[in-house]
Formats: C-alpha cells, structure tokens, sequence
C-alpha cells in the first residue's frame, strides 16, 4: 500500500493524481502542500496509530484504503 504523506520518512516528492482529496484541492493550495508529501509503503496489518498516540502526520492513501478501528467499553468495534 503506498501512501501519500508528511511521515518524516526519507522519500521522493510525489504528486496527487492518485488521492481524490489532493487532487481536488486549488491550484494554490496544492502548490504549498506539494513539496513536504512523500510515498510512504504501508503493509496490511500495519498499524498507523495506536489510541491515546499523538498523531503527527497525516496519511493520503493514493492507491489503496486505510480502515479506522475504535475502542468502545472496552471493545474494538
């Protein structure tokens, strides 16, 4: 899975075309955002963040799904 985003790992630049958010952005505002993306490959399984973990970047699947897990009561749902 390869994803587009700031994770502070060592990457070439990459473009938007495979994220619809990205690609939906203005002109403008992809310009700025543009130089600090980066391909990052993600296994299945991988965990992205754990609960309670400080996020410090943001992930934009280009090619792939990321799934969101919950823990409530006690439970993951």
């Amino acid at each position: 899975m390869n994803l587009s985003g700031n994770t502070g790992h060592k990457g070439a630049a990459v473009a938007p075309a495979g994220n619809r958010l990205l690609a939906s952005l203005p002109a403008e505002d992809l310009a700025h955002l543009t130089p600090l993306l980066r391909t990052v490959t993600v296994e299945v399984g991988d965990v992205l963040y754990e609960p309670g973990q400080a996020i410090h970047y943001i992930y934009f699947p280009a090619d792939s799904l990321i799934s969101l897990l919950a823990v409530a009561e006690g439970r993951m749902t």
